[in-house]
């Protein structure tokens, strides 16, 4: 993949692991969405920026190695956060895709972040996270 391509899409996906077991969405409201999401993002954003692997890997529920490998890429192409803004959410059968808008130091370009959560026995898990 050449450079230019890399910078317009950093694909930092766990694809939508198969979740096993009971699984459901997070929410069928903005508000209720939000409170849920942003502090998980929060958590990635902050953890990334301080190179805290735990506040960063917390919340998900694939192997914190697999997060780690994008950990470094992500970083150094569009590097640490802004700001973000809550666009909106889509409920598929047993999660929820968040999307932000977000503002990085390392590009003057709009990112686009989705995550993936799901709920499942009665905590919200990471299942996907990309940034575009």
């Amino acid at each position: 993949m050449n450079k230019i391509m890399r910078r317009i899409v950093i694909v930092f996906a766990i694809s939508f692991l198969p979740v096993f077991g009971f699984a459901e969405v997070i929410g069928n409201a903005d508000e209720i969405i939000e409170n849920i999401a942003n502090p998980i993002l929060n958590n990635i954003l902050d953890g990334i920026k301080t190179s805290n692997a735990e506040k960063y890997s917390k919340d998900f529920k694939a192997s914190r190695r697999m997060f780690m490998q994008k950990y470094d890429q992500v970083q150094a192409q569009i590097g640490n956060w802004k700001s973000y803004k809550y666009l909106g959410f889509l409920n598929r059968e047993t999660e929820t895709v968040v999307l932000w808008k977000g503002q990085f130091n390392e590009t003057n370009n709009d990112v686009l972040i989705k995550m993936a959560i799901s709920k499942e026995n009665g905590k919200y898990l990471v299942v996907g996270l990309w940034f575009q």
